[in-house]
C-alpha cells in the first residue's frame, strides 16, 4: 500500500510539472499593472498571453497585442511599441519604412537600453535613450555597405560614453551577446549599473504560445492614434476574477493514513478537536473567513457488580476566525489567522442501585481565542494535504449537578500549544 501511495504522489507532480508559471506582472493598454504568474512560452504579437492571478488559480488568457508590457521577474522583460522598420526590396534605393507594432524583447535596460524584435524571421535591434526609441540597422546583404555601416556609426555617435575609436567599433557584430555587452559598459560608464535579461533561453521549460485566431498584425496608419491608447473590444477584464472566491473543506485522515500505511491498531491522539474544517479565500488576496466544528456523542452502560449505570457524553467545539492564504511556491500554501473558540458539554449518568435511580449531571461551557498557522501542499488541481499549529487561551466553567445538593462549579483556564500532528485533507471548491 506504501508504495500505491508513493506512485500515486508521483504521478500528481509529473502531471502539473509540465504548468510552470513564474511570478510577474503585465500592464494593459489602459496602463493597469496587474500582479500574476506567468506561463513562459515564445509569445509573438498574434499570441496569447497565459497567466494566473495565484498559481492555485484559474488559467487566464490575454492577447499579447492587447498589452503594453509584461515580464517574468530577473528572466524576460517584453515591451510593445510602434517602430519604424524598413522593408528593403532588391535594391536598396527603394526601401519601404513602415510604421507598425512589434514585440520587443528588452535586453538591457538603463540610461541607454537596448531591445530586440523579430519581424517577419528578420532581427532588429532598437536602442532607446531620452530622445526615444531608434533603430539600429540590421547589416542584412539587401542593404548597401553605407547603410549596413550606419549602426557603427550610431554607436559611436550616440552611445559611445566610454569613447571607443572606430577600429574597436567596426569590429562589432549584429549579433545579441555582444551589443548587449556593449551597452552595458555603456550604462557603466553613465554612472548607471544596466539591468539585464537573460530570456526565454535561461529557462528549464518553455512553452509554445497560443495563436489568437483572426489577429492580424496590421501596420499603423499615419495620423492615427497609437494602439498603445487604444482599448480593443475583445478586452478581457482581469479586475473582475478579483471577486472570485475559493472554498476549502477539510477533513482530518490521521486514521485512514494509519489503514492505508498499514500502522499498528493502537490509537494515537492528535490533541485536535477540530476534524472538519471550511474556510473561503479571496483569490487575489487570500484574506477570508475560516470555521471549524467537531461534534461527538458516546454512550455507556453498565450492570456489572450489581450496579446499573447508564452515561450519555455530548461534547462540542466550535471555532470562527480571521484566516489569511498565501502562495509560498509551485505547490505549497501556508496561512495564518486568529481564531475565537466556543466550547460546550454535557454528560449525564444515572445510577439505578436496588431499584431507586439517581442522575448526575455534568455540564462545561467556555471560550477560547489565538493564533494559528499552518501549510499546506497541492495533490492534484484542487486537492491538497495540510496540517496546522495553534497557540490557544481557553476558559472552561464545570458544572455538577447532584440530586438534593447545590450545584459545584470549577473554572479551569490554560494556554495551549496545538502541536501540527493532524494531517488534513482537503477540497478546493470554485470557479
Amino acid at each position: 500500500m506504501l508504495y500505491k501511495l508513493i506512485v500515486f504522489l508521483a504521478f500528481s507532480v509529473a502531471a502539473n510539472s509540465q504548468s510552470v508559471f513564474l511570478k510577474g506582472y503585465l500592464i494593459d493598454n489602459t496602463g493597469y499593472r496587474t500582479e500574476c504568474f506567468i506561463r513562459p512560452e515564445n509569445w509573438q504579437l498574434n499570441s496569447y498571453l497565459n497567466f494566473r492571478l495565484h498559481l492555485l488559480d484559474t488559467l487566464h488568457q490575454k492577447p499579447v497585442v492587447e498589452l503594453r508590457e509584461f515580464a517574468i521577474y530577473g528572466k524576460v522583460k517584453n515591451i510593445l511599441s510602434n517602430v519604424y522598420v524598413d522593408r528593403p526590396e532588391d535594391r536598396p534605393e527603394n526601401s519601404e519604412w513602415l510604421e507598425q507594432k512589434v514585440l520587443l524583447n528588452v535586453l538591457v535596460e538603463g540610461k541607454s537600453s537596448l531591445y530586440f524584435a523579430q519581424v517577419e524571421n528578420k532581427g532588429y535591434f532598437f536602442c532607446r535613450e531620452a530622445a526615444g526609441l531608434i533603430i539600429l540597422l540590421s547589416p542584412i546583404p539587401a542593404v548597401t555597405d553605407t547603410t549596413a555601416k550606419s549602426f557603427h556609426r550610431l554607436l559611436r555617435s550616440r552611445f559611445n560614453c566610454q569613447g571607443n575609436p572606430d577600429s574597436y567599433i567596426r569590429t562589432l557584430k549584429y549579433e545579441k551577446p555582444i551589443l548587449s555587452e556593449y551597452f552595458i559598459a555603456n550604462n557603466r560608464c553613465l554612472g548607471l549599473e544596466a539591468i539585464t535579461y537573460p530570456g526565454l533561453s535561461s529557462l528549464v521549460w518553455v512553452g509554445e504560445a497560443q495563436p489568437v485566431p483572426q489577429q492580424p498584425v496590421q501596420a499603423v496608419v499615419k495620423n492615427e492614434p497609437a494602439l498603445d491608447n487604444q482599448k480593443s473590444p475583445q478586452q478581457t477584464n482581469v479586475q473582475s476574477t478579483d471577486k472570485h472566491k475559493w472554498h476549502y473543506v477539510n477533513v482530518e485522515i490521521n486514521p485512514l493514513i494509519r489503514q492505508v500505511l498499514n500502522f499498528s491498531d493502537e490509537p494515537t491522539p492528535t490533541n485536535n478537536p477540530f476534524q472538519l474544517q471550511y474556510a473561503v479565500n479571496n483569490k487575489t488576496t487570500g484574506v477570508g473567513f475560516a470555521g471549524a466544528f467537531s461534534y461527538a456523542r458516546q454512550k455507556f452502560s453498565d450492570n456489572s457488580n450489581g450496579n446499573d449505570f447508564e452515561t450519555i457524553a455530548r461534547d462540542f467545539v466550535l471555532r470562527l476566525g480571521y484566516e489569511h492564504k498565501q502562495q509560498a511556491g509551485a505547490r505549497w500554501i501556508y496561512l495564518y489567522g486568529y481564531d475565537l473558540l466556543l466550547i460546550g458539554g454535557k454528560e449525564e449518568t444515572t445510577l439505578d442501585n436496588f431499584g431507586g435511580g439517581i442522575t448526575i449531571t455534568t455540564k462545561r461551557s467556555g471560550w477560547g481565542m489565538g493564533p494559528r498557522g499552518g501549510i499546506m501542499f497541492q495533490l492534484a488541481s484542487q486537492v491538497f494535504i495540510g496540517t496546522e499549529v495553534s497557540l490557544y487561551y481557553s476558559s472552561v466553567v464545570r458544572t455538577e449537578e447532584f440530586p438534593d445538593t447545590p450545584e459545584t462549579k470549577q473554572r479551569t483556564q490554560k494556554i495551549e500549544v496545538n502541536l501540527p500532528v493532524a494531517i488534513f485533507l482537503g477540497l478546493r471548491l470554485g470557479n
